[in-house]
């Protein structure tokens, strides 16, 4: 098989952003998100916004753009569950 590394990161990137969008359309379609907590989710952004800095900061803006996705689906996720159910909001 002769494909090169960025045919690679094509085909992951392509196979990630179908698990997002799929991921994506769970939440956006469901009433209960009472399997996530705060703290998980927050990690999650966390975790992508540093992925995102850290490949911006490289040079690889397709993979900065796929972590930049991850990161924007973990923050609609937390606005989601927070809105459904306020009382998992830390105070």
């Amino acid at each position: 098989m002769d494909t090169s590394s960025e045919q690679l990161a094509t085909i992951a990137i392509g196979i990630g952003l179908y698990q997002m969008i799929d991921h994506f359309k769970r939440v956006y379609e469901a009433d209960d998100l009472s399997y996530y907590t705060v703290e998980y989710i927050v990690s999650g952004i966390i975790a992508s916004l540093l992925w995102t800095v850290y490949q911006f900061r490289k040079g690889a803006n397709m993979s900065a753009i796929y972590s930049a996705t991850g990161l924007f689906l973990g923050m609609y996720t937390l606005l989601k569950m927070l809105k459904i159910n306020p009382d998992n909001k830390k105070e």
